[in-house]
């Protein structure tokens, strides 16, 4: 018999009616489901990983292939507790077939608890000194297994101390739709914080108003009480319905809309010096406003390189972006703020929008 044969066979005997039906229920296995059609026997995670363990110099990548394949969930996450296991002991060479492995079978890896265990210590280990391209295109895969591998490998980046990756990935999926990778972001970003907390601080001050609830409460969890509450009581501004007036019904809704903005870019740009061209104000050297179609166009400097993930800003030129406002409501103050702020941050590093070298 094979050592495959053996290790199936081991978790047949170890197979738990009961405990598999519990567990079929807990990873959400029913129709519509996240786990939908996913097969338990019922083991525990120590007893999956002793068999693993016990294997795991013997078999195979082809082997393994063939497991991970399995409908059965304790076969795959066992392929994937070898998988780690001989990947911490692998060749350079031996690394690169695990990782390629993985990552072409990312369709078997479908529940959080395999991404879990696994992530981390195979993709985010072998990416730790090479490009992050392959979590950045993950972070953007229709899978939510794939998103959450995405954020989850970003772990080992953490625990080396290097943090720009998480917060990078933790950006692209601050407006996904699944409570998974909610709590997988709000894990990773509290991770962060265990061990620079300034920087979680930094990153929550940038996006808690726009963050989804559950993922700022994993972020916050370990924060003191007074600033939990802090974050938690952060809301969105909601202009009232007698605000929002449409520009192509009210010859008087332009100068409103225009008022409200330049006070917004005053506040967030204070040391900029304001330009009158075209009867419109221009704010050297960061943004433009102009008026078109019945709408206010701001032109952002540096459009291209902000974060920018409620997608406002409009355009394909390099160094300028369009964020185009139609009534009152569109504004979104606190996210205009937040857009002009960084493009302070980036004028002061050096850089200069629209091709120009004029200082403030």
């Amino acid at each position: 018999m094979s050592k495959l044969a053996n290790l199936k066979k081991d978790i047949a005997q170890l197979s738990n009616p009961s405990k598999a039906q519990a567990l079929q229920k807990y990873f959400k296995t029913g129709k519509g489901e996240y786990g939908e059609g996913d097969k338990f026997v019922g083991l525990t995670v120590p007893e999956t990983r002793a068999i693993a363990k016990k294997y795991y110099r013997d078999l195979t990548l082809l082997e393994l292939k063939t497991l991970l394949a399995s409908k059965i969930h304790e076969h795959r996450f066992a392929a994937l507790e070898v998988l780690v296991m001989k990947f911490e002991k692998a060749s350079a060479k031996e690394q690169k077939q695990i990782y390629n492995l993985y990552l072409a079978n990312t369709k078997y890896i479908n529940n959080w608890d395999l991404v879990d265990t696994s992530a981390e210590y195979i993709v985010g280990a072998y990416l730790q000194n090479q490009s992050k391209k392959v979590i950045e295109k993950l972070a953007q895969s229709k899978s939510i297994w794939e998103r959450r591998i995405a954020i989850i490998s970003t772990f080992h980046f953490i625990k080396q101390g290097s943090f720009d990756d998480a917060l990078k990935i933790a950006e692209t999926l601050i407006y996904d739709k699944e409570d998974l990778i909610h709590k997988a972001v709000g894990w990773m970003l509290r991770e962060v914080g265990n061990r620079n907390l300034k920087l979680e601080t930094k990153f929550l001050n940038k996006f808690a108003i726009i963050m989804p609830r559950t993922m700022l409460r994993y972020a916050i969890e370990k924060f003191p009480e007074t600033e939990r509450q802090k974050y938690l009581k952060l809301k969105p501004a909601k202009p009232k319905t007698k605000d929002i007036v449409d520009v192509s019904k009210s010859s008087e809704v332009s100068d409103q809309v225009i008022k409200l903005v330049v006070k917004v870019i005053q506040k967030s740009l204070p040391k900029t010096k304001q330009e009158i061209k075209f009867g419109i104000p221009f704010y050297w050297p960061f943004c433009y406003l102009s008026l078109k179609r019945k709408s206010l166009i701001i032109g952002i400097g540096y459009g291209a390189m902000l974060t920018d993930p409620l997608k406002r800003l409009q355009g394909n030129q390099k160094s300028i972006r369009h964020y185009i406002v139609k009534n009152l409501a569109d504004i979104q103050p606190e996210y205009l703020a937040m857009l002009l702020e960084e493009s302070w941050e980036l004028y002061e590093q050096g850089i200069r929008p629209f091709g120009q070298n004029k200082t403030l």
